[in-house]
């Protein structure tokens, strides 16, 4: 399992836990709810990373003197 499936596995019991307290929301309903939400939000973040480009302009070399800069 991924990191970032683990950081939505951690977000959806969290979001479950809000909704029981403040909304009120049966507990398992509430779990359904927030494993929907992760699942889509986990599924577009796939999407965005997938057609994510990058475009460097210009590397500046430190000169070993710190972290080269992108730009």
């Amino acid at each position: 399992m991924s990191d970032s499936q683990n950081d939505y596995e951690d977000w959806d019991v969290e979001r479950a836990a809000i909704m029981e307290y403040d909304g009120e929301v049966p507990r398992h309903e509430a779990e359904r709810q927030a494993r929907g939400m992760a699942l889509i939000i986990n599924r577009r973040t796939e999407e965005i990373m997938a057609n994510m480009q990058i475009t460097i302009d210009r590397i500046d070399y430190a000169g070993g003197n710190g972290p080269n800069m992108i730009h």
